[in-house]
């Protein structure tokens, strides 16, 4: 396993310190930075030696993927800048969640809301595929969005997608808002390419002794094979202190 966390580049430094391997950054707020903010934060990556491999937040939420007012120049448009963006920053995966934008409007049925999505996804693996990059669909909870929730049917979306860049990310912290079992990773098979973890009964960074059993979920990965990256995704009170914890909770649960 590779591991990581959500961090700015100005915390490369430390991040690198503590054995993190990669950084995963925010992919709407990178496409809305100056140039000379890009070249600052490529340049703090370097120094440190780690670069933000991965990438969440795909898109804003005011710009509509399945709704009949999109407009998929823009889209594309904007998938070009912003993957080309990431990919100068060491970015290797973006993850694609964005539960408000992809959120199925009351005029559109569910089986027209997931062809409108995937004609998104594939138009976002192409895009990738120019950039050697892949794209991750993020099974959201219930409460984020009303398109593709689950694990199971994320991958069947996948599946019948059948891009060779879009794959599934497994989220422990939606899984359990979803009441999914801790191992239903294991259901996406090789189609799994990413993951999320924190401690879901908060969405806290995981700990040493923090109450939560994640072997589950670890035996879950195991399960399908995957031996990829695996990200913190958290709410942080203190950063510093939780990711040095963090990074102690995944040596413990996969030692390399």
């Amino acid at each position: 396993m590779r591991f990581g966390i959500c961090a700015d580049a100005a915390q490369a430094a430390a991040m690198k310190a503590l054995g993190y391997d990669y950084l995963e950054g925010n992919l709407a707020e990178l496409a809305r930075v100056e140039e000379a903010q890009l070249e600052c934060r490529a340049g703090q990556l370097r120094a440190a030696g780690i670069w933000q491999e991965t990438f969440n937040g795909f898109f804003p939420g005011d710009m509509p993927l399945v709704s009949r007012e999109r407009d998929l120049r823009e889209i594309q448009r904007y998938t070009a800048r912003a993957l080309e963006r990431a990919a100068r920053l060491g970015g290797r995966l973006t993850v694609l969640g964005s539960g408000r934008a992809r959120a199925v409007p009351a005029d559109m049925t569910r089986g027209e809301a997931e062809e409108r999505f995937a004609q998104v996804a594939r138009l976002i693996g192409d895009e990738a595929a120019a950039w050697d990059m892949s794209v991750v669909i993020e099974p959201l909870s219930a409460g984020e969005t009303n398109l593709l929730s689950t694990v199971k049917e994320t991958v069947a979306f996948c599946r019948a997608l059948g891009h060779p860049r879009v794959g599934v990310l497994a989220d422990l912290f939606h899984m359990h808002q979803n009441g999914e079992a801790p191992d239903a990773a294991a259901q996406a098979d090789a189609l799994l390419w990413h993951v999320h973890i924190c401690n879901p009964l908060g969405r806290r960074c995981p700990g040493p002794g923090d109450g939560y059993d994640y072997a589950p979920f670890a035996q879950g990965l195991a399960g399908c094979g995957y031996a990829g990256r695996v990200t913190i995704e958290a709410q942080f009170r203190e950063f510093d202190a939780e990711a040095a914890a963090g990074a102690e909770a995944l040596r413990r649960l996969w030692p390399k």
